[in-house]
């Protein structure tokens, strides 16, 4: 089945569903994009867009997920996955599988414990 990959931010992926993502306007714009291929330009030729703006379409990342047999099997696309297969990490966060650069999370985890519980 069709998935996708929503990077959050540098290294930090959320894995969707193809129906989370058409449900949702701004990622249904995007989805449509990288399904269907650009539509027409919109805009003058020296007109642009923001680099954020712009390289939106790059932080919805298309994949697929297996059903079990015998276990879910998720492909990875290399644009996501480092040189070293054994540099993720998988979390779930707000009820989401979320896929971390190891450095991404060793970084996050890097905070004393107690100013992030209790701040």
């Amino acid at each position: 089945m069709r998935v996708w990959l929503l990077e959050l931010a540098a290294g930090r992926f959320r894995l969707l569903s193809d129906q989370e993502v058409q449900e949702n306007e701004q990622l249904s714009e995007i989805r449509t994009a990288i399904v269907d291929g650009p539509g027409e330009p919109n805009a003058a030729p020296t007109t642009f867009a923001s680099n954020e703006i712009a390289s939106l379409v790059g932080r919805l990342v298309p994949t697929t997920l297996s059903p079990p047999r015998p276990t879910w099997r998720l492909v990875v696309p290399r644009r996501i996955a480092p040189e070293q297969k054994d540099k993720l990490v998988l979390l779930f966060s707000l009820g989401y599988l979320e896929i971390w650069h190891l450095d991404i999370y060793n970084a996050a985890v890097g905070s004393p414990l107690d100013t992030v519980i209790w701040n």
